[in-house]
């Protein structure tokens, strides 16, 4: 089951995302060490600043009551970019991969956008070295566009391309 996460879903929330930096570092721009010492408060704060009706915010995949999967959209409030929002933060627990849960979420996604007429596009960013979402992402229909050299430096000084993609809803 698919919902749109509210601040009683804290607590699962935070789990997750602390399991995700750990387990899957590359792919977000955050750190474990940065999030590990946050309050409930945080996640829960962070859940409910995503939120914006009728569509936006933080979406999770529950299996028997627990959050599993997790997929951010994101509206553009400029005026001159509501055209186009965005995805952030798609992780899927390691236990649960290769079931199709992160199609489901990004299906669930792009239907809610589908019924915003303004938004055209979704656009997403992936670190270079992140071959299997990459992957997902072509396989579901994204096209990279762009590419931002050296956009992520690690900690022993290396750095990666972030990469750009867009879908077009209409």
């Amino acid at each position: 089951m698919i919902k749109h996460l509210s601040s009683k879903d804290s607590e699962q929330y935070k789990n997750l995302r602390l399991l995700s930096l750990k387990s899957d570092p590359e792919s977000f721009l955050s750190t474990l060490d940065a999030e590990m010492n946050r309050d409930l408060e945080y996640f829960a704060a962070k859940i409910m600043y995503a939120s914006s009706p009728p569509i936006f915010g933080y979406y999770g995949f529950f299996e028997n009551d627990e959050l599993i999967g997790t997929i951010q959209l994101s509206n553009n409030n400029l005026t001159k970019t509501k055209h186009f929002c965005n995805i952030y933060e798609l992780y899927v627990h390691p236990e649960h991969r290769h079931k199709k849960i992160a199609i489901r979420l990004i299906d669930h996604v792009i239907k809610k956008v589908r019924s915003i007429n303004e938004i055209e596009f979704v656009r997403l960013y992936v670190n270079s070295n992140n071959t299997a979402s990459i992957a997902l992402y072509k396989k579901y229909g994204f096209e990279q566009i762009t590419s931002i050299p050296q956009a992520v430096r690690e900690k022993d000084g290396s750095y990666q391309d972030e990469l750009v993609f867009s879908y077009v809803v209409k």
